[in-house]
């Protein structure tokens, strides 16, 4: 479940070095209150994350590695991402998520493996022995939603992921590279293209070598803008989100077409939210330090900046269970009073084994 920890260790540095003589935020904090949790099914154990959006008129979330209570239709109990819908008005309530459910009754995954991941993955899931078809048993490819863009006037959702490569121990794993998925059905499920860029899969938009764009994102004006962490910022037309040589890069203070000439903005994370606030007027950023249970923002008046130094929101109470918050992230589409109260979740355990619970966090600013 705590995979992504590892990857939000990386960015440490930079969060605590960055921006030091960056101006405070344009935003302060008048209370932070948890006000309970997501409401979500008993088919479901535990999992982390939790993305969110607007599609076709309804809220959709997206979560990263996921212990069912159920085997699904591949027969594990154990898979990479799910998704759920909720339609309710307001975080500050006991939402309720509804899963969708496969054929043999267990949550979907938002973002299905290819037929080689699959394979793969058969090939190395350990059975009740222990043993497996290859070795190292255990060994599994993950794809890790990040968030998901709404363009209204195409009927399409673009959602970013992580493609990740996987074996047992404790952080035995490796991010090869970032894409994205498309989502043209709210019925269905967003495909996988393969712009065939890079190594190993031919489904990859960002190579491994590449700053990991889609920790935050958003769209404005017909263009995805895309944070990597520590802060490199990039674009492209929703409509040409997937070819490569659509996109451009911020170098500090003009776009170039050059990846190689991106500047790090700030310091943040790789789980983060990006949204426009207008009760501030300003864009802000919502993420959790690395390495700690201390929940920020950043403020700046241009997704190219200036971006602020962190300013505190809370810090997240993980309710004696241990462990850090890597995955705070804010709601805006459930913004209220004009974006002066925001909603920020995080995931905690609950006490059980792999059982994992979601904290809702009402935000209002002065």
């Amino acid at each position: 479940m705590n995979l992504r920890l590892a990857l939000t260790a990386a960015a440490m540095l930079g969060a605590l070095g960055g921006c030091a003589r960056a101006p405070p935020p344009a935003a302060r904090v008048q209370t932070a209150v948890e006000v309970g949790t997501l409401g979500q099914s008993t088919l479901i154990v535990g999992r982390d994350v939790g993305y969110s959006a607007q599609v076709w008129g309804h809220g959709v979330w997206a979560f990263g590695d996921t212990f069912l209570a159920v085997p699904n239709a591949s027969g594990t109990n154990f898979v990479s991402n799910t998704f759920d819908v909720s339609d309710g008005s307001s975080l500050d309530g006991g939402l309720v998520l509804q899963d969708r459910l496969d054929d043999a009754g267990a949550p979907e995954e938002l973002l299905t493996p290819t037929p080689e991941e699959a394979a793969y993955d058969l090939a190395h899931r350990a059975g009740p022995d222990g043993g497996c078809a290859q070795a190292p048993c255990g060994g599994r490819w993950a794809t890790w939603p990040g968030p998901t863009l709404f363009d209204a006037d195409s009927g399409t959702a673009l959602t970013f992921y992580s493609l990740v490569t996987a074996a047992p121990g404790d952080f035995n794993f490796s991010a090869v590279g970032e894409s994205l998925a498309v989502w043209r059905d709210f019925a269905g499920r967003p495909a996988r293209p393969e712009p065939t860029l890079c190594a190993p899969s031919p489904t990859l938009l960002f190579c491994q070598a590449e700053p990991a764009y889609g920790s935050a994102a958003t769209l404005s004006q017909g263009e995805v803008y895309a944070f990597a962490k520590p802060g490199q910022l990039a674009r492209a037309p929703f409509d040409q989100a997937l070819n490569k040589g659509a996109w451009e890069y911020w170098d500090g203070s003009a776009w170039t077409t050059q990846g190689s000439s991106v500047a790090s903005l700030f310091g943040g994370a790789s789980i983060m939210g990006l949204f426009f606030n207008p009760y501030v007027n300003a864009w802000m950023l919502i993420y959790a330090v690395p390495l700690s249970n201390q929940v920020v923002l950043r403020t700046a008046p241009a997704l190219t900046g200036p971006w602020s130094g962190e300013g505190n929101l809370f810090v997240a109470d993980r309710k004696g269970t241990g462990g850090n918050t890597y995955d705070a992230l804010p709601h805006p589409e459930w913004a209220e009073d004009n974006g002066r109260i925001q909603y920020v979740t995080f995931s905690r355990s609950n006490g059980t084994v792999f059982g994992s619970e979601f904290a809702v966090v009402r935000v209002t600013f002065q």
